[in-house]
């Protein structure tokens, strides 16, 4: 089902948002949160086994052009044998291609698309491959040039996701699963978030996941995906580096005044 883009999981570059000062941090700074506001992204890959994708997360330049001014981990990953260390669970778009697709599990988790106009959408995913994010995602005349799929759905359409929801929908099992899954345990986690028609890359200070869903549903967020946590959150502002290994991530322009 095509997705109805609102202020609630979309900065459009024509619509809400794209034009006004950054909301702010508020009490999430006040919390412990990292939180920056984001102006222009691009997906980043790093593959051993595709050459002529993205450097390593830590090689990307930040600060001069053509450097960015945040570069940040991507969407949750799996360990893989050799030298490659590890692989994205959910489809990754770069530059308008599928450079990998994602696991079945991962078809109705929570995911991140960049618009060829700019425009910065989350929500749920309906399927792993390229035509059906771009079904998803894209609008007539502006198609999904960017996507990280495979994150954990907390916050959708202004409302917190069901215990229900992580365990049927975005097949978060296991023993335990849900809420009580390893990967929403207290931690580091990164998260990508639409407030009020703007958007923002959010860092959690430890935080499990209910108490994450509260807080950021009390910050006003309208969606919400959570990626990587702990050993895979990497970020690096030029003063604040986190060295999360992940292969994949964002390379990502703040908004700023004027």
């Amino acid at each position: 089902m095509k997705l109805d883009t609102n202020a609630n999981n979309a900065r459009l570059v024509d619509g809400a948002g794209a034009h006004m000062a950054p909301l702010g941090g508020g009490a999430l700074l006040e919390q412990g949160y990292r939180v920056y506001a984001v102006g222009e992204a691009q997906v980043l890959l790093h593959d051993l086994l595709q050459p002529g994708l993205d450097l390593p997360l830590d090689q990307v330049p930040i600060g001069k052009a053509p450097g960015f001014d945040l570069v940040v981990g991507g969407g949750l990953r799996r360990v893989v044998p050799g030298p490659r260390g590890a692989v994205p669970l959910g489809s990754v778009m770069r530059r308008g291609q599928l450079v990998h697709e994602g696991m079945p599990a991962t078809a109705q988790r929570g995911g991140f698309a960049i618009l060829a106009d700019g425009s910065l959408i989350v929500a749920a995913a309906m399927g792993t491959s390229a035509a059906e994010i771009e079904a998803r995602f894209g609008q007539e005349g502006n198609p999904v040039v960017g996507f990280l799929g495979g994150g954990l759905l907390l916050i959708e359409e202004g409302a917190p996701v069901s215990e229900q929801d992580l365990l049927i929908r975005q097949q978060v099992g296991g023993k335990p699963g849900g809420f009580q899954s390893p990967l929403l345990s207290a931690d580091q986690h990164l998260i990508i978030g639409i407030k009020r028609g703007q958007c923002y890359v959010v860092v959690s200070p430890g935080r499990a996941g209910r108490e994450l869903q509260q807080d950021l549903c009390n910050a006003e967020f309208g969606a919400a995906v959570k990626f990587d946590r702990g050993t895979g959150v990497f970020l690096d502002d030029g003063q604040i580096c986190l060295p999360g290994r992940n292969p994949s991530g964002l390379g990502l322009r703040l908004h700023t005044h004027g």
